[in-house]
């Protein structure tokens, strides 16, 4: 009886149009039209369903514009979901301000299952793109390489920038609304995923830079604890300083006013801003002289912040506290981060964002926000020399390789080393951290080691050109053995739970205690204690100026 129940609601219906066939399936919300897909990845043979574009919540436009997502009514009929729908607003590539892109009914979801699925219940990855909350998209990478395994993908698109962060820390703009989105997603993989062969009670949640500190978001707050059950992290944390909006309210007042609005009354704003061309409002949000400086230590002017306490919040407190206090869901946890994070803040030198020269001229520049040392004070000169000699050998900061090097430590390890370290003193995460070393065809380095985001391109399919390249055997065994690791922490919650050969045989420890961790290089290799020499540094200069050890987002 239940079997039959179960087919009845999948509604799995096939159509053959010429060479393209087509598959119809069920959601609460009325039936949609995907595809069937042959995958890319060099080799395989393996075929697929593919649902690209499903609404996920209203269109964010007119008065839903900087609010939360709005639940969708039911439609009649069949949808299709078999054309790309358009990305959320943004300028292209996100460090010149030449294009934009994109759309602001954005909020759509694309969905991969195995064509061999059926009724049976597989996990879910749900995936979540970096872009430090500003630029980037779903459609930039595809699901094939992970439809060789048996597991359910979901990519989603949220709000960014100005749309998805602007707050008036009121009612009329509770800021988060990006954050939200994602919520939303979440919660129609939870209703619908099981008509499409996935199992709502095995979700895993996964993302890059921006994506990975989205992830530790909804590990830290309750809005969205009950949507998954495993999380990885990739390059980031809520405590990268690019990852938290300090004065969200004055901000904007800032864009208001750049854009004519002379009133502080935040329905005033909001209902104005409402009415202003997406092009015109991204164009001040860009604008420096406007919204203020915020490019030289790559934290962008619209970002997640702390709302006012109310039913719909998201982040109500600082992401810090609630580690430091244990207060997050206890779910196996995968995190880590590769060897030259450093080379994305680069791509504002070369891009002509930034001047070098600007660091010799401001040097206060290179300390962390997060000391909130007081300008001009003794202890600003004694960090700033302390930083030249540890990271620069006494010398200028305009040396590419030592730049990189602090970058990288700065604005993204030292964060990500001191999640582990709250969420080890909890004691009951299943905590499972790497370090990306592979050097392959991907590069997106400038140095020679692992570039920011690159991990990404060994797990999922580049679809965007600029990322493709000429795959060589050693960079399709890397894919594999990410692949599979991730496919098997999806399913059981552990990356090696048995021995196997792909992974040369290697049984992953968990990090808290021994500080083991993984090495994907070329071959996978354990080590332990990652950078602690760089972590001791920090902590010491906090000390030094009299606060805590460490990040105070």
């Amino acid at each position: 009886m239940c079997k039959t129940v179960l087919v009845i609601f999948l509604v799995i219906i096939f159509h053959a149009y010429g060479n393209e066939e087509y598959v119809t399936r069920n959601t609460k919300y009325g039936l949609i039209r995907g595809v069937v897909k042959s995958s890319r990845v060099v080799g395989s043979s393996t075929k697929f369903y593919y649902f690209s574009g499903i609404p996920y919540a209203k269109p964010p436009v007119g008065k839903l514009r900087f609010q939360a997502p709005v639940p969708l009514e039911r439609w009649e009929g069949v949808k299709d979901a078999i054309k790309l729908k358009p990305i959320c607003t943004q300028y292209f590539q996100g460090m010149t301000v030449d294009q934009i892109v994109g759309d602001e009914d954005c909020l759509y979801l694309d969905l991969a299952t195995p064509k061999r699925a059926n009724d049976g219940k597989l996990p879910v990855l749900v995936w979540i793109h970096g872009g430090g909350f500003t630029y980037a998209s779903r459609q930039q990478l595809g699901p094939d390489t992970f439809m060789e395994e048996s597991v359910v993908v979901v990519q989603i698109e949220y709000r960014l920038n100005v749309f998805g962060f602007l707050s008036t820390q009121d009612e009329y703009a509770m800021g988060n609304a990006g954050l939200k989105d994602q919520v939303a997603a979440l919660e129609w993989v939870r209703d619908n995923i099981v008509y499409f062969g996935g199992d709502p009670g095995k979700v895993t949640i996964f993302g890059s830079s921006a994506g990975g500190s989205s992830v530790q978001l909804h590990m830290l707050f309750h809005k969205s604890r009950d949507l998954f059950h495993r999380a990885i992290s990739e390059s980031g944390t809520p405590l990268n300083p690019w990852s938290f909006q300090r004065d969200p309210l004055e901000t904007t007042l800032r864009l208001a006013k750049g854009l004519g609005i002379r009133s502080n009354d935040s329905q005033t704003i909001v209902d104005r801003l409402q009415k202003v061309s997406a092009e015109d409002l991204l164009s001040v949000a860009y604008n420096e002289s406007i919204v203020g400086p915020f490019l030289p230590l790559l934290k962008f002017a619209f970002l997640p912040s702390i709302e006012k306490e109310s039913p719909t919040a998201f982040i109500t407190a600082r992401a810090f506290k609630l580690l430091e206090k244990n207060v997050t869901k206890i779910v196996p946890y995968m995190m880590g981060y590769n060897t030259e994070e450093g080379s994305y803040p680069y791509l504002f030198i070369t891009r002509g964002r930034v001047d070098f020269g600007l660091y010799e001229e401001r040097p206060e520049l290179m300390i962390p926000t997060s000391m909130n040392i007081a300008g001009g004070s003794l202890c600003e000169t004694q960090t700033v020399s302390k930083i030249r000699k540890y990271y620069f050998d006494n010398g200028p900061f305009n040396v590419t390789e030592y730049w990189i090097n602090y970058m990288g430590y700065q604005q993204f390890i030292l964060g990500i080393l001191k999640s582990t370290e709250f969420i080890c003193q909890a004691r009951q995460y299943p905590l499972y951290f790497y370090k990306f070393s592979y050097e392959g065809s991907h590069d997106t380095s400038v140095l020679g080691g692992a570039g920011h985001y690159v991990e990404v391109f060994y797990l999922l399919y580049p679809d965007d050109p600029i990322w493709r390249t000429n795959e060589t055997e050693s960079d399709r065994l890397t894919r594999r053995r990410m692949v599979k690791m991730w496919t098997n922490f999806a399913t059981w919650g552990n990356p090696t739970p048995y021995e196997e050969p792909l992974l040369q045989n290697v049984r992953w420890p968990t990090f808290c205690g021994s500080e083991s961790y993984l090495d994907i290089g070329s071959d996978l290799l354990l080590a332990r204690k990652p950078d602690k020499k760089h972590v001791q540094f920090w902590n010491d200069q906090f000390e030094k100026c009299g606060y805590p050890p460490y990040y105070t987002y």
